[in-house]
């Protein structure tokens, strides 16, 4: 129905890998000149920028995400077939389907910036488990997806179709409380 990979020029990305990975040689190469006075703390920091550069290489530069709405071969009582967000993660040529949820799960759906997000952190995740399907850690906006019957909030990049798809199925979603003044 819909979907969108994540994809984009991601140069910082890169370039803090390569940069972490440098300096890591350099700092080993630094430890193994004579006359060093504390060798271990360029080993200990060479294995602090190595680990930095494999754990960003392996987390966000090896990785991309498809995020789709499909039909599902579920009815809903009206007679619409259920939809479904999926989360397929790539990994080279292994395909792994990282997240799926029900549309008519979804309550919430805000679209905020990191600083906003720290600001609404408590009250947009509460008690529920973050889970943020990004490959980037400098997306500068992130939607922000409740499904609190899975006890989950989904971070995915911000897309003005996919944005504009899951608020629609949030606002279906919400109950609302009964009027005293229609009884």
């Amino acid at each position: 129905m819909y979907g969108f990979t994540s994809t984009g020029a991601r140069t910082s990305l890169h370039l803090i890998v390569i940069a972490s990975f440098a300096a890591a040689i350099l700092l080993f190469s630094g430890a193994s000149v004579p006359g060093v006075p504390v060798p271990w703390v360029f080993q200990l920091t060479g294995i602090c920028f190595g680990a930095l550069g494999v754990y960003l290489l392996t987390r966000y530069a090896l990785r991309s995400y498809r995020y789709e709405i499909t039909k599902t071969d579920l009815v809903s009582a009206d007679g619409e077939n259920v939809l479904d967000l999926t989360v397929t993660q790539a990994v080279g040529n292994k395909l792994t389907v990282a997240a799926r949820i029900s549309l008519r799960d979804v309550t919430d759906v805000e679209v905020l910036g990191r600083k906003e997000f720290r600001q609404k952190k408590a009250a947009l995740v509460g008690g529920l488990t973050l889970f943020r399907y990004e490959n980037t850690p400098f997306e500068p906006v992130s939607c922000y997806i409740v499904v609190p019957d899975e006890r989950s909030v989904l971070a995915i990049p911000a897309d003005d179709g996919m944005v504009r798809l899951l608020t629609d199925a949030a606002a279906a979603n919400r109950y609302t409380a009964p009027d005293p003044a229609d009884e």
